[in-house]
């Protein structure tokens, strides 16, 4: 349903990129991310997940992909170009061939590093997020809580649209007044 109505939230624009974040860890902002990147995959549209939460990654263990390369060192300048840390994760169909196979396109935090929020600021995180833009039908940013720490904040006004995702039974009205305010 997300998916489906990303389509009709701006008539009078198309929806590129949606960053996605929350008030507080454990929300479930990064399973609502990737469920989404499944989804809008599975409808063939090219779709690329960036986790830019560089301080407690997730999806490389949960998506059965190396760590080992990722957003942290493309932004550190240890590769040069997208498509050398990007990971291709089947999401319908086991293999290549099979009937309605397809893939999405996974770009991990990679290894942890010491000025996370000086890269998720630079310069060169916006141009990733361009690129991958006009690359991919659709770019989802999961990022971290801004309880936590405040690197979603200036990635919003680099994508399309954001989604805030918010817990029944957890996410504290007072948490959610201080996202709107943020």
């Amino acid at each position: 349903m997300l998916r489906a109505n990303l389509r009709y939230f701006n008539v009078d624009r198309q929806i590129d990129s949606v960053l996605i974040t929350s008030s507080a860890p454990g929300d479930g902002k990064s399973t609502v991310a990737m469920y989404l990147a499944t989804a809008a995959a599975t409808t063939k549209a090219s779709v690329l997940l960036i986790e830019a939460d560089l301080r407690h990654p997730t999806l490389a263990g949960r998506l059965h992909v190396p760590d080992n390369r990722g957003l942290s060192q493309l932004l550190a300048g240890e590769f040069d170009t997208l498509p050398e840390v990007i990971h291709q994760v089947p999401v319908v169909g086991r293999r290549a061939g099979d009937p309605g196979f397809r893939t999405m396109d996974v770009l991990v935090s990679g290894p942890i590093p010491p000025n996370p929020t000086d890269l998720i600021e630079s310069e060169r995180m916006r141009e990733v997020i361009h690129l991958a833009e006009k690359e991919y039908d659709l770019v989802i940013v999961d990022t971290p809580p801004t309880s936590v720490v405040s690197d979603a904040i200036p990635l919003v006004k680099q994508v399309s649209g954001v989604i805030v995702v918010c817990r029944v039974g957890k996410t504290t009205r007072e948490s959610a007044h201080h996202l709107r305010d943020q």
